[in-house]
């Protein structure tokens, strides 16, 4: 409020302090200012007990006080003034709301003379959280696709997300890539048949990759149809995440991220600080917004029943096309805590746009064979390995120059055509996605699973028998 009187207000004698040539705000201006800082963060208190009050002050357990502050205290605590400006700013409002209202001679005014005051919490129970449960009904029963209410409370959600910090002034948007402390990605896939191990094994930069829009099954951030990149940071957690039955075999491999990408912290979003004077007009919604944010928070990181996954995916589904189509925020993907492990470390969800991954640089018409040896029999001291075998063709030296005449030229030259013209005569479509990640083919490893804990919580089942009364007690 001071910041604000010395940039607004206008050079005069203060009536109170008698400083002169001093910044000031008239008494109609300070009323103006506290009237709206009331109005989004104190609540008049009832000058009545309560129900169960009343029946404590019955029973003599209570001696009862009116909650709050007398409005004249409460102004002075808000404004951080002295008691005669805060008197005077208090009359000034309750007269601007004394008013009659028929059939309520007696009631008490805001601001009256008797009135007490205290601070609303303005994260509870508000317009905020009434949107966010209809958007949720919306997706889930109304409109999935073009909703206007999903739009509109998504913007009002993550509205400047790009400046939230936590209290000890961490961003919730970090950086992940070369130079970072997140520079690789660990992915894991489940194989319950060998012959599709082997394929995956030979091409694993295709086979552990993000799926094809054609492959892509619906998950927590994507829509059916709608290839992102679900890894972690550790391999524990890789593993885990994709839930493997006993006698599966999961191949675990690390990805390298070849470029800068920007992610959001979901961990952050329940931490995000907000401070501010009650005078701020910005104050309300962003503590509203914070609160929305913690919950939402908690919701991404909790886990899902699979009968309830189609459902209970729509919402997060909706929030990560919204961040990853934001052009303000730039973002390339999301950073959540498991639900699935407790190992240290986070999952990691990469937009589509940031889910490309590179293909290995091989020869047309290699053939790659992966087979396991070792440890046939139990004399065999030899430990179980997987060899995957990359059979080149013959490379040969002399090419046949590229025909002029004709109406097609010669087909066996266009092998020699640079890649975007050779892309187009075979009808090749190009990804125009700009690359983020490499597979390491050396840190591929395949876990066969043996056995599967559970940490769990026990709670006991007593069961009685009774006789029903012929008159059950109101």
């Amino acid at each position: 409020m001071k910041a604000v009187i010395r940039k607004e207000g206008e050079i005069a004698r203060c009536n109170f302090c008698y400083r002169r040539k001093s910044r000031t705000f008239t008494l109609e201006q300070m009323a103006d200012r506290v009237e709206a800082a009331f109005a989004d963060h104190y609540v008049r208190t009832s000058d009545q007990p309560d129900d169960l009050e009343t029946m404590a002050i019955r029973y003599g357990e209570l001696v009862w006080h009116r909650h709050g502050e007398p409005i004249g205290e409460a102004i002075q605590m808000a404004a951080m003034i002295d008691e005669p400006p805060a008197s005077a700013i208090a009359e000034i409002l309750a007269e601007r709301h004394d008013t009659f209202v028929p059939g309520d001679v007696d009631g008490e005014q805001e601001f009256g003379p008797d009135s007490h005051y205290e601070r609303l919490d303005v994260v509870k129970d508000d317009h905020f959280h009434q949107n966010w449960e209809r958007f949720e009904q919306s997706l889930k029963s109304e409109v999935r696709f073009f909703s206007r209410t999903a739009q509109q409370v998504l913007s009002d959600t993550f509205s400047g997300i790009t400046e939230a910090r936590t209290k000890s002034g961490m961003p919730v948007i970090v950086a992940a890539g070369p130079g970072t402390a997140i520079t690789s990605l660990f992915r894991a896939r489940a194989f319950q048949s060998r012959d599709r191990l082997e394929a995956a094994l030979s091409r694993p930069d295709l086979e552990i990759a993000p799926p094809p829009s054609k492959d892509a099954r619906a998950g927590r951030m994507n829509a059916r149809g709608v290839p992102v990149f679900y890894g972690a940071t550790d391999a524990q957690i890789a593993m885990a995440e994709v839930r493997p039955p006993v006698g599966a075999e999961v191949i675990v491999g690390r990805f390298e991220i070849i470029r800068s990408l920007r992610l959001l912290n979901v961990t952050l979003l329940g931490k995000v600080f907000v401070e501010g004077s009650v005078f701020d007009p910005t104050l309300a919604g962003r503590a509203r917004r914070a609160s929305i944010l913690a919950t939402l928070s908690r919701r991404i990181v909790r886990p899902v029943m699979p009968d309830a996954e189609d459902f209970e995916y729509l919402v997060t589904q909706a929030m990560a096309d919204y961040l990853a189509d934001h052009p303000g925020f730039a973002l390339d993907g999301v950073l959540f805590p498991s639900a699935q492990s407790r190992v240290k470390g986070y999952n990691v969800v990469l937009f589509h746009k940031a889910a490309r991954t590179a293909e290995f640089d091989m020869p047309k018409g290699t053939k790659v064979q992966a087979y396991l040896h070792g440890g046939r029999s139990d004399e065999d001291d030899e430990p179980l390995m997987w060899s995957v075998l990359e059979e080149t063709p013959k490379s040969t030296r002399e090419s046949k120059p590229m025909t002029t005449g004709g109406s097609c030229g010669d087909l066996e030259a266009v092998f020699s055509m640079p890649s975007l013209v050779r892309d187009f005569w075979w009808g090749e479509e190009k990804d125009p996605r700009e690359l983020s990640l490499r597979l390491d083919p050396d840190s591929l490893l395949v876990h066969r699973i043996n056995t599967v804990q559970f940490r769990t919580t026990v709670t006991p089942v007593k069961r009685t028998r009774r006789e029903k009364p012929e008159s059950e007690p109101f």
